[in-house]
């Protein structure tokens, strides 16, 4: 169109305004300087140089099979963590604090109990329902001596998963040799001295069959079947 040589604050207004009066003047060439900036359109964007932009970004809004589908991990995801013996335990032992304020309530004359945000339980009812829980668990066979060496406070509370989760131990590290010699490395002696280990009696094998018997039921009473078979049990005490 034109080109202004000067700037603002030089002979650039100058120029500007005779153009602009010199356009007025020729309504053609008006006409076409308006048609030509009419017919273009404007210049695509452009990013800037270090890949930001500033155009908002609208991404398309997921779909109903999405939505239910991350609604329905999310409930798994749930249900897997309620069903983790940290889980388990933190709930039986507010079940029994309940029962616990209940027989309190019940020894002071109280019959009312109040809802759960309305009150608190001390540190005493706590211990008390701690120590029945871990009982109970003992009692049940799911109780694991481990968890207190995995928990990082090292409390008295189960702190990794259950029996049944773990790998299956070998058959070797259920028996126990009565002999010393029977358990020496091997590369310790020279063939010619190796002896061949002694038959175990029959006390021995029963005793080993014994704890391979308590060891399998142990391991299978931390499944949820039996868990809540035992618990319908007690609960009908």
């Amino acid at each position: 169109m034109f080109s202004v040589g000067g700037t603002i604050r030089g002979d650039g207004l100058f120029v500007a305004d005779t153009i602009l009066a010199a356009l007025a003047d020729n309504p053609e060439r008006l006409d076409r300087a308006r048609n030509r900036f009419s017919s273009e359109s404007p210049p695509s964007y452009r990013s800037q140089p270090s890949g930001t932009t500033t155009r908002s970004q609208s991404p398309n809004p997921p779909s109903e099979e999405q939505r239910r589908r991350e609604k329905r991990e999310w409930q798994l995801r749930k249900e897997h963590e309620a069903s983790l013996p940290c889980e388990q335990f933190d709930a039986q032992r507010h079940e029994e604090e309940r029962r616990i304020f209940i027989e309190n309530a019940n020894a002071n004359g109280f019959g009312t109990v109040m809802p759960d945000e309305n009150w608190l339980p001390d540190s005493d009812i706590i211990n008390v329902a701690i120590k029945r829980v871990k009982e109970c668990w003992v009692d049940q066979g799911i109780w694991n001596d481990k968890w207190k060496d995995m928990n990082p406070w090292k409390e008295d509370r189960p702190s990794g998963g259950w029996k049944h989760e773990e790998p299956l131990e070998l058959e070797s590290e259920l028996e126990t040799d009565s002999e010393a010699g029977d358990n020496a490395p091997p590369f310790s002696q020279k063939p010619e001295e190796i002896k061949p280990r002694r038959p175990k009696s029959d006390e021995e094998l029963r005793l080993i069959a014994e704890r391979r018997s308590i060891h399998n039921r142990e391991r299978e009473a931390s499944r949820p079947f039996y868990q809540f078979v035992y618990q319908v049990s007690k609960e009908r005490e």
